[in-house]
């Protein structure tokens, strides 16, 4: 956006204004100033100028002077409030025009585009020929389209941000819901774990029942062999009382009794009895 220059800036305010009361020093004070772009120099003279003015037509170029100064400082709130106060109050065409268009500038570094924009149409109807004003008024227009395409994509990137969200948001629902079923499915595995392990303590139960009955078992076979045993002891026993009983009886009866020997055992010399 094109400001005025220095030239330009020379031939408004004081220099092609009402005559004021001002010394030949403080002239060349302000010419200097404003050539050399020593905005803040000229500021404190036209405030200096503008405490001592008594008439308000004067009033009012001194103030527009004190805008362009400031809004070269960019003191833009300032400015806009001279500015303002110009564009209302001068009846001076051509001063409110140049008003307005600086307006529309200190707006525009504000960033308040619509308005500025309503400002530089303004300069343009107090002077159709503002080519500058009708520039300005182009750029604005460029500016709030660029603004609006932007707008519009953050708006498509928010939505999409939104949508990854909502995303999320259901695939922790999802894992909540997994680590909820977590604890029923080991609560199960705990169960069947639990009826594995009393499986195997009643297979270890049967296993020791069935060596417990095979001891049993066992301990009821020897005690039969041993009946067995002591059986045969007692019936050999009972057949050898039987043959001494035989023997003694024999004696009694002047017999000569015989030796018992075993059936299996050998005959002695060969010879039988």
């Amino acid at each position: 956006m094109r400001r005025l220059s220095l030239v330009t800036l020379l031939t408004l305010g004081l220099l092609t204004g009402p005559v004021i009361a001002i010394t030949p020093w403080e002239a060349h004070n302000l010419t200097e100033s404003v050539a050399a772009g020593t905005w803040s120099q000229s500021e404190t003279l036209f405030r200096d100028l503008l405490a001592k003015n008594t008439d308000p037509k004067d009033d009012l170029t001194l103030k527009y002077d004190l805008g362009l100064s400031l809004l070269h400082q960019k003191k833009h709130e300032e400015a806009q409030q001279l500015f303002e106060t110009v564009v209302k109050d001068s009846d001076d065409v051509s001063l409110k025009a140049k008003a307005s268009y600086n307006l529309g500038n200190t707006l525009f570094a504000l960033d308040k585009l619509e308005e500025a924009k309503k400002a530089f149409e303004d300069s343009l109807l107090a002077d159709s020929d503002d080519d500058d004003a009708r520039y300005n008024i182009e750029v604005i227009l460029r500016k709030q389209k660029q603004n609006q395409q932007n707008k519009d994509q953050k708006k498509e990137q928010n939505e999409d941000q939104n949508k990854d969200k909502d995303k999320d948001k259901d695939q922790n629902k999802e894992q909540d819901k997994d680590k909820k079923d977590q604890p029923k499915d080991q609560k199960s595995q705990d169960n069947k774990s639990d009826d594995q392990d009393k499986q195997g303590q009643n297979q270890d139960s049967q296993g020791q029942s069935q060596q417990d009955q095979a001891k049993q078992d066992e301990a009821k076979a020897d005690q039969a062999k041993m009946s067995e045993a002591e059986k045969k002891a007692a019936e050999e026993a009972a057949e050898k009382d039987r043959l001494l009983e035989y023997f003694r009886q024999q004696e009694r009866n002047g017999r000569p009794g015989r030796r018992a020997v075993p059936s299996t055992a050998r005959p002695p010399g060969g010879k039988t009895w």
